[in-house]
């Protein structure tokens, strides 16, 4: 369901305006009909409608045990079930290949969301894909699937979405680059194939739209999210005379007087919510901390306070996707023996080159602090967790 990015707290009150997930596939046919240029949206719908999710759902943890180490050992159950979604990968595959994705631009706190599981299942099928055609030998072919993932992913981040669709385009490119990353070490992949991945994984990074875009979508659907709340007293009552409600009376008081005034609100989300993208839109290097204490010395507005520590965690996921991005860049580059191409390959966390050392390239991650490649990132131990993003050749 759509959610408002601002807390947990405001999540019951959200969901009571939002749209279904299975609205988002009415509404993106509807809007291939009467849009004359949607890209590979169309694919993309038919992919959904041709994905049978309850056979892979079983196989979930299988999936992600082969796109993160490999085809290890004999699959026939997942060789099998990659053949029978061949018509849903087939159409996600001709998305990808498009040079665009179009999607109907978020209106409100109601626009519906792509299915989650949906496109994780998707992600995850096309990544064993390209694993076993890699254990198979067909590693020219492996690495095009795997960049076809990566593109596909890349395209649903676009501008008038919502965070929520851009980081499940973020978890997909994330899933691309972890398979890639091996394939492209292993010998055997040929120079061609090489210079087509660079070229390809150049192209994402130029045509690439940054986290600050969806929150500035974020920041028109919270207000009309709450213009809609506003409108709709029944709704009002039922949150406020609620269990949570009553638990949290200092955040109730603040979205009471939100909706009393609000045009004060919104002249003070305007002013807060643009040092928001500005702060956003920096590099790591020089972004100040996002965590609770700056948005503390922007406003003293609770609903501004709840919401900021969800940003910090979207902005940093990117950036170790982005980081993922140049070490596979960094990796065809070593293949293809060639420094210059190396030299100019930068780490999103420092805007130096990524190090290389000793068959290894690396980012230093969001500590940013250089760990020789002897400390690993670990996003399951927290997103800012320390640690370097580390790639073998």
């Amino acid at each position: 369901m759509r959610a408002l990015l601002i807390s947990a707290f405001l999540t019951p009150l959200c969901l009571s305006l939002a749209a279904q997930p299975e609205a988002w596939l009415a509404e993106a046919r509807a809007y291939v009909n009467t849009t004359d240029d949607t890209g590979g949206l169309s694919d993309l719908i038919l992919s959904q409608d041709l994905l049978n999710t309850d056979l892979i759902i079983p196989q979930g943890e299988t999936l992600t045990s082969i796109y993160r180490e490999g085809w290890r050992a004999p699959h026939p159950e997942i060789e099998g079930l990659i053949a029978s979604q061949r018509p849903a990968l087939d159409a996600a595959i001709r998305a990808a290949e498009a040079d665009h994705i179009t999607f109907p631009a978020w209106q409100s706190s109601s626009s519906p969301v792509m299915n989650f599981l949906f496109f994780q299942l998707l992600a995850k099928l096309m990544a064993a894909e390209a694993r076993m055609l890699a254990a198979q030998g067909q590693l020219d072919l492996a690495a095009e699937r795997a960049v076809q993932l990566i593109r596909l992913s890349n395209h649903l981040n676009v501008e008038n979405v919502g965070l929520i669709q851009h980081l499940i385009g973020v978890a997909g490119m994330n899933i691309g680059f972890t398979s890639l990353s091996d394939i492209l070490i292993q010998p055997g992949i040929s120079e061609e194939t090489l210079e087509a991945t660079w070229e390809a994984l150049c192209q994402v990074a130029r045509v690439h739209v940054g986290m600050e875009a969806a929150f500035e979508t974020e920041g028109r659907c919270m207000l009309v999210g709450l213009q809609e709340a506003k409108s709709d007293p029944a709704l009002l009552r039922d949150f406020f005379s609620g269990s949570l409600g009553r638990e949290n009376m200092w955040h109730i008081m603040a979205l009471q007087a939100a909706l009393e005034d609000f045009n004060a609100f919104q002249a003070e989300h305007q002013r807060v919510w643009g040092l928001i993208c500005e702060n956003a839109s920096l590099p790591a290097w020089e972004r100040e901390s996002f965590g609770p204490e700056w948005i503390e010395q922007q406003t003293d507005n609770p609903l501004f306070q709840l919401a900021l520590p969800n940003f910090l965690e979207a902005v940093t996921r990117e950036e170790v996707t982005e980081a993922k991005l140049s070490l596979c860049m960094a990796l065809c580059a070593l293949r293809l023996d060639d420094e210059a191409r190396l030299e100019e390959i930068v780490d999103p966390f420092t805007g130096e080159p990524v190090r290389v050392e000793s068959g290894r390239v690396w980012s230093l991650g969001p500590d940013q602090a250089d760990q020789g490649a002897n400390l690993v990132y670990d996003p399951t131990n927290g997103t800012m967790s320390p640690g370097d993003i580390v790639e073998n050749r």
